[in-house]
Order: structure tokens, then C-alpha cells, then sequence
């Protein structure tokens, strides 16, 4: 997410950049269930942030982060969350890492043409050090992969930005969520992936320093 962090420093922002056990340079965790996570994360970092943002899996723990603890920030923006994610497509995931570790950047480069070669680099290296254990164990202490409870408690205005393809999100939660509690609003950003902040970064930026 170097972009976004750089776009809100530039904005005048600060930004942390939170590595979730078993990605980046954090280690292991005794427990991967969101819950667990959430609470550690509070307990680390505090609240009265002017922002939570979050990707895919950071979506998911965000959003029980924001249900533990509303202090946490006084707003959201989730990108292509994991809310509610079928085992059919978890079951694929560290099959997926596994074969995801072995590309090199040109592999990534030719598949994402329009990415910056910075975020290219950075995709490669954080696949790379992805601790497979983790990521299982991750699956395995979340399943079934469902936060739509832990949602329905939010009670800060979250933007949800949906890919258009490979989307992680249940296509029913665009409807059924808003409707069940109104702090919660979708918008399917056009031409994007899964990594929608990677594909259109500028477009994000400008959905993360509008209120």
C-alpha cells in the first residue's frame, strides 16, 4: 500500500503501516482468529484514528476491530474485504501462495501491466515472505470466513471499494449489509482486481481523504 501511504503523507497525513501475524516482518501468533487479532491490535496501536484502512484480509479484521473497539477510528474504507468468503474459494489459498511465491517480477510485471514497477517489486517480495503455516492457520482458526455479524455492530461510517473480477466479497453483501446497518456503503470500482488499490491507486487515494 506504499502508494496510499505516500498520497496521505503528501495530503499532509500520517500513516502505520500494520503488518498482521505471518505477513511482512511480523512473526507468528499464538492465536489467528480475527477476535484474537483485533483485540492485540487495539491493545497495541489505541484508537481515536482519523481512518482504518484495510485490504482483503486486513478488511476482514478491521471490520471485527471496529465491532470490538469503535474508538478505533472514526471512519473506514475496506478494500475488496474478505466479509464473507465461501470455504470453496479458501480451500484454494495456500495452493495458490505456493504457486504465487515461485513468480519472479517479470511474471507479475507482464500479468499487471498498468501496476507501478515499485509495486510490482513490493507484491513479489511480500508473496516471498508470506509464512504458508500462517496463512493456513489463518483459514483454519476463521472458518467458516464470515464477519457479517461483526458488521452489523460497526457503528463508523465504512466505504467498502469492490473489485469488478476476482472480487473476495459476496456479491449479496452490496445490498444486504447497507440494509441492515446504514453506516455501511459499496462502490464497484470499474477495470480492477482483487487489488484494487493497486490497480487504481489514485482513484482509492481520493475515496481515503474524502469524508
Amino acid at each position: 500500500m506504499w502508494e496510499l501511504g505516500s498520497g496521505l503523507a503528501e495530503a499532509g497525513w500520517s500513516a502505520i503501516a500494520v503488518d498482521l501475524p505471518g505477513h511482512g516482518g511480523s512473526g507468528p501468533a499464538a492465536s489467528y482468529a480475527f477476535g484474537d487479532v483485533a483485540d492485540a491490535i487495539h491493545a497495541e496501536f489505541g484508537g481515536a484514528y482519523d481512518l482504518y484502512v484495510g485490504h482483503s484480509l486486513g478488511g476482514a479484521v478491521g471490520t471485527v476491530l471496529l465491532a470490538r473497539h469503535p474508538d478505533t477510528a472514526r471512519r473506514a474504507a475496506l478494500v475488496d474485504p474478505a466479509l464473507l468468503v465461501p470455504d470453496s474459494r479458501l480451500a484454494h489459498i495456500p495452493a495458490q501462495l505456493t504457486a504465487d511465491k515461485a513468480l519472479g517480477v517479470a511474471d507479475v510485471a507482464a500479468a499487471n501491466p498498468h501496476w507501478h514497477p515499485r509495486t510490482v517489486e513490493a507484491r513479489v517480495e511480500a508473496t516471498r515472505a508470506a509464512d504458508l503455516e500462517a496463512v493456513t492457520s489463518w483459514l483454519t482458526d476463521n472458518s467458516p470466513g464470515d464477519v457479517t455479524a461483526a458488521a452489523a455492530q460497526v457503528t463508523v461510517p465504512v466505504l467498502v471499494l469492490v473489485a469488478t473480477s476476482d472480487s473476495a466479497l459476496a456479491p449479496s453483501l452490496v445490498q444486504q449489509l447497507p440494509a441492515a446497518n446504514p453506516h455501511w456503503s459499496f462502490e464497484t470500482v470499474p477495470n480492477t482486481g482483487h487489488s484494487v488499490h493497486r490497480d487504481q491507486p489514485a482513484l482509492v487515494l481520493d475515496r481515503l481523504l474524502t469524508p
